[in-house]
């Protein structure tokens, strides 16, 4: 018969339990009545918050053009990228840019940037690199391309996202998104709403449209569109102008609004990081301010 397992102190029981993931938790609250009460205690959720690490980004929000986070496959660590410009004048502009290391600790300079483009704002993660879509000045004129950063290599590509709506018609709104395991280009002109996925990574030829559709079919949704994920049966989830999120389905072209209860006239939609502190917890003081 095997030996019973020893009934642990409680303060040993919440050090453990803090250092799982918020899935984890989650699902623990139904062990028994003592676990809920503890997961769900502010003090707790305050402790499980603390094992997460903050780091701040050298240099003032002002000259920092662009950056990213990512996973090292190669070396099995965390790295940053952050680069910042002396200028905004795509044609004369340095960029120099900067990794930090997870396991080092520190920040390194790896090189400068000149390839006739201004970087700006996050990269989005694909593939072990960072990606941004951005114009790059040539002869006089310009095009709009992709660049990638390879976290592993440390090294910038560029590559063509999609020819036609990059080049022949610059009046296409595009963004950079990954939908499960593809980097998604969604492009939204006018009314007329678009997504791609490259399904063979760098092969500009492997772009494939999967989803199209024309906006009348949206109430409310005459101005702006923000592609916020596609589930897996083709429905669409968007941000229409700041202020309502749909449910779409573009085979019956029908919409469903989610209820969203905020003050003001607009919102923000985003991605976000699981934690157990609760909004609530923070906005009655209970917490500091992270």
């Amino acid at each position: 018969m095997p030996e019973k397992i020893p009934k642990l102190p409680s303060e040993i029981i919440s050090e453990i339990l803090s250092r799982l993931p918020v899935r984890c938790l989650v699902r623990f609250k139904c062990v028994s009545k003592p676990w809920r009460s503890l997961i769900s205690h502010p003090e707790f959720a305050e402790n499980h918050l603390k094992q997460s690490r903050e780091l701040a980004i050298p240099g003032s929000s002002e000259d920092v053009a662009f950056y990213g986070f990512g996973y090292d496959v190669k070396l099995d660590d965390y790295k940053i990228v952050k680069g910042s410009t002396n200028s905004t004048d795509i044609s004369n502009s340095e960029t120099k840019v900067e990794v930090f290391t997870l396991k080092s600790n520190k920040w390194r300079t790896i090189q400068d940037l000149r390839c006739g483009v201004l970087l700006e704002g996050p990269g989005t993660l694909a593939n072990g690199a960072l990606h941004w879509l951005v114009r790059q000045v040539n002869g006089g004129g310009e095009k709009r391309v992709m660049v990638s950063f390879d976290l592993s290599e440390e090294k910038f590509l560029e590559m063509t996202p999609l020819r036609g709506l990059t080049e022949d018609d610059r009046s296409w709104d595009l963004e950079l998104k990954v939908l499960g395991d593809w980097l998604c280009l969604y492009s939204h002109y006018g009314l007329i709403c678009e997504a791609w996925i490259m399904k063979e990574y760098s092969s500009e030829a492997s772009w494939t449209r999967f989803l199209r559709f024309n906006g009348e079919s949206i109430p409310g949704g005459k101005y702006w569109f923000r592609l916020l994920w596609v589930t897996k049966n083709g429905n669409v989830v968007y941000d229409l102008d700041g202020r309502e999120v749909v449910f779409y389905n573009p085979d019956e072209e029908t919409a469903r609004p989610f209820i969203i209860y905020h003050e003001g006239d607009w919102f923000e939609s985003t991605a976000y990081i699981e934690s157990l502190v609760s909004p609530k917890i923070i906005s009655d003081g209970l917490l500091p301010n992270i």
